[in-house]
């Protein structure tokens, strides 16, 4: 509109001749048009896949959440020096998965 403003003067309108100019050299342009507004349309989807992943999990969702979790014990007990002899025959649970310590096959 911008361009065509001075070719083809439109009764009605205010004067648009050199605004794409204008427009690309301001920063305010620059910041909301294409940083801000692109971010917040994909902070949106951002957040409703983590609400939906925390209170309604697909079984591979636990299954990872498991074995992320398993992984961060083990990191912990090999920093506290504790062995595998101490952990058998303890049972460990999170949500609705339970996961038994002298194996990592999933008890359901």
């Amino acid at each position: 509109y911008g361009l065509v403003w001075p070719v083809a003067h439109i009764d009605g309108t205010a004067d648009m001749g050199n605004i794409a100019t204008v427009l690309f050299a301001s920063p305010n342009f620059w910041l909301a048009g294409v940083l801000l507004a692109p971010a917040l349309c994909i902070l949106l989807d951002i957040s409703i896949m983590s609400i939906r992943r925390h209170l309604t999990p697909k079984p591979h969702e636990i299954l990872q959440e498991v074995e992320y979790l398993e992984g961060v014990r083990r990191q912990a007990l090999r920093e506290l020096g504790v062995g595998k002899h101490e952990l058998k025959g303890r049972t460990y649970k999170h949500r609705s998965v339970e996961m038994s310590a002298s194996t990592s096959t999933l008890i359901a």
